[in-house]
């Protein structure tokens, strides 16, 4: 269920892709276009989502849940995290959204 709902929140989402959904919405990243979404907390962020956010920052396109079209994006990303993340990242991307990140 989380992971749904961050996911919406980032990516946006079409008209009727979830029950009782009259509107779109353009999701954080659209919203941040031509300019700068700080994301606290990305270390208790889903996995999967990591993964999905590492893609639209390196392709520069997102797809809203329900759409099948990639919408081009320009927004840059700040993070921050309490966790120890050297060991996780290892096995996620957390390093390399900070890398991709830093080399905009």
């Amino acid at each position: 269920m989380w992971s749904q709902w961050y996911r919406k929140r980032a990516f946006g989402h079409a008209k009727g892709s979830f029950t009782c959904t009259i509107n779109e919405n353009k999701g954080l990243l659209k919203e941040a276009d031509v300019g700068t979404l700080f994301l606290d907390e990305i270390g208790d962020m889903p996995i999967p989502l990591q993964v999905k956010l590492l893609r639209a920052l390196q392709e520069q396109t997102i797809r809203p849940v329900g759409s099948s079209k990639q919408i081009p994006i320009d927004a840059r990303i700040i993070s921050a995290t309490h966790k120890t993340s050297i060991k996780k990242c290892r096995k996620v991307t957390l390093e390399k959204i900070y890398i991709t990140g830093s080399m905009w």
